[in-house]
């Protein structure tokens, strides 16, 4: 039997967790640095179309940390 650490995410020991973001709340950061901010509709899409990495829980969507900043330095970057 292998002796393994448990970390939520899977990532090696000592990796931050990346947390888990509601899609008001990442409009909300988005609208602090980039504009226009794409809809919700349009961003329940990029997370099913895996541009920004998600999940849906119940009936919420939401976006993983690290996705997000990414996606807004690509964005930002392309303005």
């Amino acid at each position: 039997m292998e002796n393994k650490d448990n970390n939520s995410n899977g990532n090696d020991p000592g990796r931050q967790i990346d947390k888990l973001i509601k899609l008001g709340q990442a409009e909300q950061i988005m609208k602090k640095v980039m504009s226009p901010v794409p809809s919700r509709p349009t961003l329940i899409a990029y997370i099913k179309k895996n541009v920004l990495k998600g999940q849906r829980i119940f009936t919420n969507y939401y976006i993983y940390e690290s996705s997000l900043n990414e996606f807004i330095n690509r964005n930002k970057n392309s303005l």
